[in-house]
């Protein structure tokens, strides 16, 4: 992918496609923007060791998130279709423990939004999918949750397991996506691509909870 590609994207207000320029920004400035709460929420007030340490570490991966999105940018190639793939080479499949992981965003993201959030986490789960690529996913739908909830609305963000599969749920108490400006549609594209290609899909519909939109991430489950 270089910055000049317009990416096929289904469903796209604009015909089908989206520029490929938007959602590379789009994924730096998550990071970043973290980065700048994480440090802010430092300076603010007094805090423990623990808590000190915490933030660094958060930062830290933060900062490892984007090493791995800008590699992942700079790497990206499209198959030569004159190369005949190596025979009897199977590619290597990344897990990532879902609900740890679910519950390590979620706690960076309540640092960057001052709403009310709640959360509900099941057993762990094993999902096929990079560990940045699926942190990615999960912050992009709990990013446009913020927008549509505001800063004094409300988040209930849910893991929950069956003997065959897993859901991550966020809801939000905003006006649903019928009435949501244009910048929800980039990361939602991105989640969209990212857990189709691990074998998931993406439900959007209305939260019985709080009256607004349900986003979810359904993946058949793995053993772990």
């Amino acid at each position: 992918m270089t910055l000049a590609t317009w990416t096929s994207v289904p469903g796209g207000d604009d015909g089908g496609t989206v520029d490929a320029c938007a959602e590379i920004a789009h994924d730096l400035r998550q990071p970043i923007v973290t980065i700048r709460a994480l440090v802010a929420s430092l300076r603010a007030a007094e805090v423990s060791p623990d808590a000190f340490r915490w933030h660094l570490d958060s930062i830290d991966g933060q900062l490892e998130h984007l090493g791995e999105l800008t590699s992942a940018l700079l790497f990206a190639s499209v198959p030569d279709p004159d190369v005949a793939p190596a025979s009897g080479l199977a590619e290597e499949v990344p897990f990532v423990e879902a609900t740890s992981l679910v519950a390590d965003v979620v706690r960076v993201f309540a640092v960057t939004w001052p709403g009310h959030l709640t959360t509900f986490f099941g057993e762990q789960a094993i999902v096929p999918s990079p560990p940045h690529m699926f942190r990615r996913s999960v912050r992009n739908v709990l990013d446009n949750a913020a927008r549509a909830a505001g800063t004094a609305g409300a988040i209930q963000v849910s893991v929950t397991t069956s003997p065959t599969g897993i859901s991550i749920a966020v809801e939000d108490d905003g006006p649903g996506f019928g009435t949501l400006p244009a910048q929800h549609s980039i990361g939602l594209k991105i989640v969209d691509r990212t857990v189709s290609e691990a074998g998931g899909r993406l439900e959007i519909t209305t939260s019985e909870a709080l009256g607004g939109a349900r986003v979810s991430l359904a993946f058949p489950r793995l053993a772990g």
